[in-house]
């Protein structure tokens, strides 16, 4: 009986899709700036760039870290790996293993704002809203991916909201109308988000073909084909 199952579980570690390579590069607010030499060198190796072109390049990308970029599919083991919860065991995608419980993903309201404006879950996931401020809030959404109506809640309140739907969900306040966020609601664990200067790297995916998305809540949403090689990493320049 021990032989079967240490053979089973050999065929089961040789039948998982090796991870080829990720997806990563330059995102752009403007396609202006791909054209600007020293803001092209800056993007590029940050540690060795002359601070001025550093700081040109943090201004001309005010606000990149907002956008969300993420694979519209994946395959389902794939799918598993990046899910797991990180720290978790590396056996815990068996059928058989034990499943951490999943820690709630926490958004913020504090300073009558969201924090983090652009928040991001997976479809299915649920987060914890938690009011940080000495003052009551609301939030709400009339969004096609989730409408919801959380009412008037006091300071130190927090609530639970499951999004079940891949989207886009507009975040507002009826108490405090400029206050508004937006939760990107991914259909898997392959996303991520640019830092501050538009450098963005995907987690690893195995080879194949890809359609990449990427949206920021003032530039609209864009669509790329993206084909992963067997070795190697795909490197790419992006603009809105």
């Amino acid at each position: 009986m021990r032989a079967v199952s240490v053979f089973t579980l050999v065929t089961i570690l040789v039948a998982a899709p090796a991870a080829a390579g990720v997806i990563r590069g330059q995102l752009w607010l403007e396609r202006s700036s791909v054209r600007k030499p020293a803001l092209v060198a800056a993007a590029r190796d940050a540690a060795t760039t002359p601070a001025p072109d550093v700081r040109r390049l943090l201004a001309a990308q005010r606000g990149v870290s907002d956008a969300v970029l993420y694979v519209e599919s994946i395959d389902e083991r794939t799918e598993q790996r990046l899910a797991r919860p990180k720290g978790g065991s590396w056996f815990s995608w068996l059928p058989w293993a034990d499943k951490p419980e999943p820690r709630l993903k926490r958004l913020v309201q504090s300073k009558n704002r969201f924090d983090p404006r652009v928040f991001v879950t997976v479809a299915g996931e649920s987060v914890e809203l938690l009011n940080l401020d000495r003052v009551y809030h609301n939030t709400f959404s009339v969004s096609a991916a989730k409408r919801f109506d959380l009412g008037k809640y006091a300071p130190g309140a927090t609530d639970t909201i499951t999004f079940e739907h891949p989207g886009i969900v507009n975040l507002h306040c009826d108490i405090h109308p400029d206050e508004i966020g937006y939760v990107a609601v991914t259909p898997n664990h392959a996303y991520a988000a640019p830092d501050s200067l538009g450098r963005f790297e995907l987690p690893r995916l195995p080879e194949g073909s890809y359609r990449l998305r990427y949206w920021h809540p003032h530039q609209g949403d864009h669509v790329l084909g993206v084909v992963v090689p067997r070795r190697g990493d795909v490197v790419l320049e992006l603009a809105f």
